[in-house]
């Protein structure tokens, strides 16, 4: 599973998104800001900033608990 919050990329904003692949997460973002952030196409240079802030993740299913990775540089 991927992970990114508009948190992430610096953006006032508690939105999370959560998806199979980094192509499900960024269609997410793409739909939210453009109906939360005015944003209808995101920028190249901000689509790079998602891109690179955009996490992995997995839930332990024994205790329920999420674990996040870091990106990779």
């Amino acid at each position: 599973m991927k992970q990114l919050t508009c948190h992430d990329i610096g953006v006032d904003c508690d939105m999370k998104f959560v998806g199979e692949s980094e192509e499900d997460v960024m269609r997410q973002a793409e739909e939210h800001a453009a109906h939360e952030h005015n944003l209808p196409v995101i920028p190249p240079n901000i689509e790079k900033k998602c891109r690179a802030a955009i996490t992995d993740i997995s839930t332990n299913s024994s205790h329920g608990t999420d674990t996040v990775t870091s990106p990779a540089a």
